[in-house]
C-alpha cells in the first residue's frame, strides 16, 4: 500500500516507487543469511524475537508518516522493515521444515509457499479495503468541515479581495468577485 500512498499522493512514478523501495527489497535478503546461521549459534527463538520487534517498531513508526516525511527517513523504516523480516523468516522457515519429515518436505514447502502467497495477497485486499474506507470517511469530514461561509474559506477570498481591490480591478469590480 505505502506504493499505492507514494503514486497517489506523492504523485511519484512506477520507477520513482520501486527505486524508493529497493532498500528494503535488499536488506532482507542480506540479513537471511545471517540471521540462519544466528540460529545455529544462539537458537531460533532470539533471533525471530529480535526481527518481530525490529519489524513491529519499524511498522508503528509507518503509523506517523506524513506528507512531509523525507524520502531519507522512510528509507531508513524501510530497511529496519528489511532487516526485520530477514531476522524472522530464515530460522521460522528452518524450524517448521526440520519438524516434517524427509518425504513430505517437498509437500511442504509447496504449501508453505501457496499459503504465504494467498494470506499475502489476502492481506493486502483486507488494507485496500480499509484504506478506500478511511479515504471515503476523510473525503466526507473534510466537506463538512470547509464550507463556502467557513473562516478556512473566508479568510483567502478576503486576502484575494484586498489583492484584487487595489492592483487589478476597478473597486466596483473587485466587490463582484468576493462570495
Amino acid at each position: 500500500l505505502l506504493t499505492v500512498v507514494r503514486q497517489t499522493v506523492r504523485v511519484l512514478g512506477a520507477m520513482e516507487t520501486d527505486i524508493l523501495s529497493l532498500p528494503q527489497r535488499v536488506a532482507s535478503p542480506i540479513t537471511m543469511p545471517i540471521s540462519g546461521k544466528l540460529s545455529h549459534r544462539v537458537g531460533p527463538p532470539p533471533v525471530v524475537v529480535t526481527g518481530l520487534l525490529l519489524l513491529g517498531y519499524s511498522t508503528w513508526e509507518l503509523s506517523f508518516l506524513n506528507l512531509y516525511t523525507s524520502n531519507a527517513e522512510l528509507t531508513r523504516l524501510l530497511v529496519e522493515r528489511g532487516l526485520g523480516m530477514g531476522l524472522c523468516m530464515m530460522p521460522i522457515i528452518t524450524v517448521a521444515m526440520s519438524s516434517i519429515s524427509p518425504h513430505l518436505i517437498a509437500r511442504s514447502s509447496f504449501l508453505t509457499n501457496v499459503l504465504r502467497q494467498v494470506f499475502g495477497s489476502f492481506c493486502t485486499a483486507i488494507f485496500a479495503t480499509l484504506l478506500s474506507g478511511r479515504q471515503t470517511f476523510d473525503l466526507a469530514m473534510l466537506f463538512q468541515m470547509v464550507t463556502a461561509v467557513g473562516l478556512s474559506v473566508q479568510t483567502p477570498l478576503a486576502e484575494v479581495h484586498q489583492y484584487l481591490l487595489p492592483n487589478v480591478l476597478a473597486a466596483g469590480n473587485a466587490s463582484a468577485v468576493t462570495v
